[in-house]
């Protein structure tokens, strides 16, 4: 017994420091025994477990058998061995913890009778989860068990969109137009989007500008003077888009046309169902000096009282402007009480030749000037009905002075020494001679461009009683010279060749050896 009591004394120690027990030679009547069952319970003992013993019949316990196939108690560490559950608590085992891949540790024993499930590290790898507190399962929780958490607009009622209206099955547009101009501005159009629920579009009236949401009124007379015409005063009507109102300067008076004529300038124009249009270039007047922008420019028929008639005036403002020379227009005149063929409005005769007046505005001066027309101009300085001219430029000026051709003239000669003792008289200026009329106002009878050079003027006598005027028998010359860089004429006294040559004979004949500025 003593020998026994020491084994099973030293047996613990062993087991704890891993040591091989020290085992005596098995007996030869024991070396044939069956091997002993490979599943042994495990111990219930807290926290021991002892290895199942083996008696034999003589009553000496079995030794520990450590080779493969014989279970023992202490934990494994190698691959494929179990470890035995470290016990937390009486009567709950806790598993083993496998490190190795391929091993599976049992479950985790909570409570009793309750088996949690291994918590998985690795592939192939279950750790069992540590214990909280004995006996309590931690469950998983869900978010909202058996509640749906979803929001119900109105299940099975229709709306209709947005920008329409109706009962949510027939939606009509909404016209936001209807609704206090749309947000529009008083004076603007307000215009339905063509997308319901879309804003609608503000654009100002006429008269007015802005973006639609503000509309100011337009101030007309801003621009352009308003439309009126030049020496006129423009003035912005109360209501917005009405046209202003054009009033005539003090001065200036409104003609058939519309333009504001100066009073100073006495053209009249007699508008007919015929005319012939006259385009001038913009740059035609650019050698003339003595004409400026705010003078006008007009085109002249002969008249049979030998007076000039308007047949079309323009104002000059430098750019390319048209004239409409209208031409005389027949029909039938009431005559003694009969009704006869005749003119029923003034102006050109058709193969008449346009005569060019200019009017000086600040100085009230007159003259003439002689047109230059374009090669290609389809007619020249001749009315032609519904005829066209195009002037490209002008020469220098004359005094527009017109002499009416009769069927009796007097020849006057002038010498070419005539203008010695008048230096200011040079080649382009003009000379004339001049008759007093039936109102004894004075008219040209006769006239010459100077060039410096012997010349004649074809002085014309009156023809018939009345009929057309001139010269009567015996008058006596006037003579007058227009200096072309003064824009001006002068009254002259001529000196003759021989007496009695200073008055009109039909087919006379005069020699005129100076003419000098009258004192």
């Amino acid at each position: 017994m003593k020998t026994v009591l020491s084994f099973c004394l030293l047996l613990p120690l062993c087991l704890l420091t891993a040591c091989p027990p020290d085992v005596p030679p098995p007996k030869d009547d024991e070396k044939e025994q069956p091997e002993p069952d490979p599943d042994p319970l495990p111990s219930a003992d807290a926290g021991n477990t002892e290895p199942t013993q083996s008696v034999d019949a003589g009553g000496d316990p079995s030794p520990v058998t450590a080779d493969a196939g014989t279970p023992t108690t202490p934990d494994t560490e190698d691959a494929g061995t179990a470890a035995s559950p470290v016990t937390d608590d009486a009567g709950t085992a806790a598993p083993p913890v496998t490190e190795d891949a391929g091993t599976a540790a049992p479950p985790v024993t909570d409570d009793a009778g309750t088996t949690a499930p291994p918590v998985t590290e690795d592939a192939g790898t279950s750790i069992g989860p540590g214990s909280e507190d004995a006996g309590t399962t931690v469950a998983n929780e869900p978010a909202d068990a058996g509640v749906t958490d979803l929001a119900e607009e109105d299940a099975g009622t229709p709306t209709c969109p947005n920008g329409t209206t109706g009962d949510g099955i027939d939606c009509t547009d909404i016209n936001e137009c209807n609704d206090n101009n749309g947000g529009c501005y008083a004076n603007a159009s307000c215009t339905n989007a063509a997308v319901s629920g879309d804003a609608p579009s503000c654009e100002c009236n006429a008269g007015y500008e802005g973006n639609g949401q503000e509309c100011t009124d337009i101030d007309e007379c801003a621009t352009n003077n308003g439309g009126c015409p030049s020496n006129a005063t423009c003035t912005d009507a109360d209501t917005a888009g009405v046209a202003p109102l054009c009033t005539c300067n003090t001065g200036y008076t409104e003609d058939i046309m519309g333009n504001c004529k100066p009073d100073a300038l006495d053209w009249d124009v007699e508008y007919t169902d015929t005319n012939h249009s006259i385009f001038i270039l913009n740059t035609a007047l650019d050698g003339i000096a003595q004409v400026e922008a705010g003078d006008y420019i007009g085109v002249f028929y002969a008249r049979e009282n030998h007076f000039l008639g308007c047949g079309a005036f323009t104002e000059w403002n430098g750019e390319t402007t048209m004239l409409a020379a209208q031409g005389e227009e027949l029909g039938d005149v009431e005559n003694d009480g009969g009704v006869a063929a005749g003119v029923v409005a003034g102006g050109f005769e058709v193969g008449e030749e346009f005569h060019w007046v200019f009017w000086d505005a600040s100085s009230g001066n007159t003259f003439s000037l002689i047109p230059i027309f374009d090669a290609t101009s389809p007619n020249g300085n001749s009315f032609v009905p519904n005829g066209i001219s195009q002037v490209v430029g002008f020469e220098s000026p004359n005094p527009g002075w017109i002499a009416e051709i009769t069927d009796n003239n007097h020849s006057v000669f002038i010498k070419d020494t005539a203008f010695d003792n008048w230096p200011e008289i040079k080649p382009g200026d003009y000379v004339g001679v001049f008759f007093e009329d039936s109102s004894s106002e004075p008219q040209c009878g006769g006239l010459v461009k100077w060039e410096g050079a012997f010349t004649q003027i074809p002085a014309y006598g009156a023809e018939g009683t009345g009929i057309v005027e001139g010269f009567a028998v015996g008058e006596t010359f006037q003579w007058r010279v227009w200096d072309a860089s003064a824009n001006a004429f002068h009254e002259a006294t001529a000196t003759y060749a021989a007496a009695g040559q200073d008055v009109y004979a039909p087919n006379g004949l005069s020699f005129v050896d100076e003419l000098v500025a009258t004192p």
